[in-house]
């Protein structure tokens, strides 16, 4: 049976997760992959290759607002950047200013299932991508 969580408590999770990314010393980051994902976000980058690094904003998200299916934090779009290289981006993290891991998934465009959306997957070095949608969802759980 899943978790079933009062909407204040939604919003609390929401905010205090978010909130972990402007904690570092600088601006979060989303740091963009090829390759396979690690398991978990505990297990540090091995051959797999940075494609495009993103810095955000800070405040990097607003305070979540209460949405049907849960507490929905909206992220401040970083400026495109030109892909660092060329590659099929795979997978993302959401570090902190110091480099700490907050949120690791996948990477898709807008019509993927991926919790990373970019204008593109396919990277060519040089060339501008940018993330289409940055928010955070506590589910409710009903």
């Amino acid at each position: 049976m899943a978790l079933k969580y009062h909407p204040d408590v939604a919003a609390i999770l929401a905010e205090t997760l978010t909130g972990l990314v402007d904690a570092g010393a600088t601006p979060g980051k989303i740091l963009i992959y090829d390759g396979v994902e690690p398991a978990n976000p505990t297990i540090p980058v091995g051959a797999q290759i940075l494609l495009a690094e993103f810095t955000l904003a800070n405040p990097s998200f607003a305070a979540p607002t209460q949405e049907v299916t849960g507490a929905v934090a909206a992220g401040t779009l970083p400026p495109a950047v030109p892909a660092a290289q060329n590659g099929l981006a795979t997978w993302g993290r959401l570090v902190d200013g110091d480099g700490n891991v907050i949120i690791q998934g996948s990477a898709t465009t807008m019509g993927g299932n991926g919790q990373f959306k970019l204008t593109s997957t396919d990277l060519v070095q040089g060339v501008d991508v940018a993330v289409v949608e940055l928010t955070y969802t506590q589910p409710r759980g009903y």
